[in-house]
């Protein structure tokens, strides 16, 4: 399921807790698993339109789901930013999934953390 990038995913835990938290975004968004979308094209598309936020919630599931959990979080924060009124909504309730699967002393979930008080 999971290509291990570096300090990026943590090292305890099963393919099966991944399995089960993309499980978890997935019903939170309300949306089957986007799989006829690329991470890359994705990406284009945001580009050109950056405050699309149903593709940016394909975009963050696609990547956790191909183990790009760094980049997956900054997805959240992007969403958060671009559409603040979805802030208590779904891109929140995502990061706590996320940082939930990472546990609260990875390295990654401080520093997420660390943002958010900041915003």
């Amino acid at each position: 399921l999971r290509q291990r990038q570096g300090d990026t995913s943590p090292g305890w835990e099963s393919e099966a807790l991944q399995a089960l938290t993309l499980w978890e975004l997935t019903q939170l968004c309300g949306k089957a698993f986007p799989g006829v979308k690329t991470i890359d094209g994705l990406r284009g598309h945001l580009r050109a339109h950056p405050k699309a936020s149903a593709e940016r919630v394909e975009l963050l599931l696609l990547l956790f789901a191909s183990g790009a959990v760094q980049e997956c979080i900054t997805e959240c924060l992007k969403l958060i930013k671009v559409d603040p009124q979805w802030s208590q909504g779904f891109p929140s309730r995502a990061l706590e999934l996320v940082l939930g699967y990472l546990g609260p002393d990875h390295v990654l979930t401080i520093r997420t953390r660390q943002i958010l008080e900041r915003m």
